[in-house]
């Protein structure tokens, strides 16, 4: 695991968009932290590295947000989640959140992935998020894959 101090968001940003020219897709990323740890900083910085120009913000009251973008010349799709609201699994299916995980061509970031119960496929990265001790600090932990 590669660890990262994040001194405020921009910085959490642009180590997304260093994330998002090393992954290959299809991919999922789960983002674990508390409320206000830098997870949809991250999403944003993800987006800008992917060439995103609509403008990124948490689906944590309708769950998912979806954005295209160019890869290798392919059509891809940025599957933004937000599971903070799902009480129980069965409210996932409604979303298709199974039928994305096989998409070729999708990038999927899943804020709060407690709900999935670790059912997730085999390319999926985890990113922890945590508080340092200044007060915009953050830590990030990830795959050294990705660094």
């Amino acid at each position: 695991m590669k660890i990262v101090f994040s001194k405020n968001p921009g910085q959490t940003k642009d180590l997304a968009q260093k994330v998002s020219k090393r992954i290959k897709l299809p991919a999922v990323i789960a983002l674990w932290g508390d409320l206000g740890s830098g997870k949809t900083q991250f999403v944003k910085g993800l987006a800008s590295g992917l060439k995103i120009r609509t403008r990124v913000t948490s689906p944590s009251f309708i769950v998912t947000k979806n954005y295209l973008f160019k890869k290798q010349g392919k059509i891809c799709t940025l599957c933004h989640f937000d599971l903070y609201r799902i009480k129980h699994p069965k409210e996932i299916k409604n979303f298709g959140l199974e039928e994305i995980f096989h998409n070729p061509n999708s990038l999927i970031v899943v804020e709060w992935p407690k709900i999935l119960r670790n059912k997730f496929p085999r390319r999926t990265y985890q990113f922890f998020f945590s508080y340092g001790k200044k007060k915009k600090e953050r830590i990030i932990k990830f795959p050294s894959s990705l660094a």
